[in-house]
C-alpha cells in the first residue's frame, strides 16, 4: 500500500531507525567499542528526534484513533503503540549498557517501527479524514517533509 504523503514525514524518520537498530543487531557481546557506540547512535537518535515524533504518533493517530474507532482493533493497535513507546523509553534508562540491552534495545525499536508501518499507518490512512491527515503532517518535523 502506498503511504499517504501526510504520512511520509513520519516513514521517513523511522528509516534512519531502522538503519540503526540492524547495525545493532549482530553486535558481539566482547565488542566493548560497539556497545558503546552503537548504544550512542541508538539513545542520541530516540533523544532528539523521537519524542517529537512519538508526541505526534499518540496525539493525530493513536489517540484520534481511539476517538474514532472504539472498536476491539483500534484499542489493540493504540494500545500497542503506546506500549512500544514505553518500553523504549524504559531502555534509554539503562545507565551501563551491555551487549545484550543495545541489541534488545535495536530490537524494540526495530519492532515498533515495522508494527507502525505494517499495522498503524493502513488504519490511519483509512480512517483519518483529510483534515486529520493535514494536522498530522503539520506536526510533522519540518527536517523530515520534502
Amino acid at each position: 500500500m502506498k503511504r499517504h504523503p501526510c504520512l511520509q514525514p513520519l516513514s521517513r524518520e523511522h528509516h534512519l531507525g531502522l538503519v540503526l537498530s540492524r547495525r545493532a543487531a549482530s553486535l558481539a557481546d566482547d565488542d566493548a567499542a560497539g556497545i558503546a557506540e552503537h548504544w550512542q547512535a541508538l539513545t542520541d537518535y530516540l533523544t532528539t528526534q523521537i519524542p517529537a515524533h512519538f508526541a505526534t504518533e499518540k496525539e493525530c493517530i493513536a489517540d484520534v484513533i481511539f476517538a474514532k474507532l472504539p472498536s476491539d482493533e483500534a484499542v489493540r493497535l493504540a494500545n500497542e503503540m503506546l506500549k512500544q513507546h514505553n518500553e523504549i523509553e524504559a531502555l534509554l534508562q539503562i545507565s551501563a549498557p551491555t551487549a545484550a540491552d543495545v541489541r534488545k534495545l535495536a530490537q524494540a525499536l526495530h519492532d515498533h517501527i515495522r508494527f507502525e508501518e505494517r499495522e498503524v499507518f493502513p488504519v490511519a490512512q483509512a480512517v483519518l479524514d483529510n483534515n486529520e491527515l493535514q494536522a498530522l503532517y503539520a506536526a510533522s518535523s519540518d527536517a523530515a517533509k520534502k
